[in-house]
């Protein structure tokens, strides 16, 4: 899957070999033209919400290309913190990556995580508890389009034990 920084390359008739000639737009946001042929055009994928986006073309002097092309930027998980936490949950997990959105949603395991916040490249959530020791996946929803971590999340047993709790008198 293309993560932005990466090169989207939209084939077709009628383009310019100067690439200042061309205007490329995924959904309404500009997609920088780096290269240029009669036939394809190259630009740099800008950061963007997971999902289907139409590929709109506007060449210089020509007005702007006819046809139905889409482009589906997936969303990705880099990197997650903490590793481990414990069966209670309630610990705020923030996942990094590329193409989340304002919709997004997170499950761990087959539970939901109570979102916290949302930014196109990381989302906070509170952990749900578990009843079982061990590793599950985090994923990310988006518009349909499902992002998994490489790395499982560890459910351990806690190291914080409450065994009575005893009001006192103060004098």
């Amino acid at each position: 899957a293309a993560l932005n920084g990466d090169n989207l390359e939209v084939i077709g008739t009628g383009f310019t070999t100067t690439p200042s000639d061309h205007e490329v737009k995924l959904n309404n946001t500009a997609c920088p033209v780096t290269a240029s042929t009669t036939t394809k055009i190259t630009c740099t994928l800008p950061d963007g919400p997971g999902g289907v986006s139409p590929v709109y073309v506007s060449v210089k002097d020509k007005g702007r290309a006819v046809g139905d092309v889409q482009y589906t930027y997936n969303p990705q998980i880099t990197s997650f913190t903490p590793s481990a936490i414990s069966l209670s949950g309630g610990k705020k997990i923030t996942i990094s990556g590329k193409g989340f959105s304002d919709s997004a949603n997170v499950i761990v395991g087959s539970k939901p995580c109570k979102i916290i916040s949302r930014k196109l490249n990381e989302i906070v959530c509170f952990a749900p508890p578990m009843n079982a020791v061990g590793n599950h996946d985090i994923e990310v929803m988006v518009k349909g389009l499902k992002a998994t971590s490489g790395t499982k999340l560890q459910y351990v047993t806690s190291t914080v034990v409450i065994t009575n709790a005893n009001v006192t008198k103060a004098n």
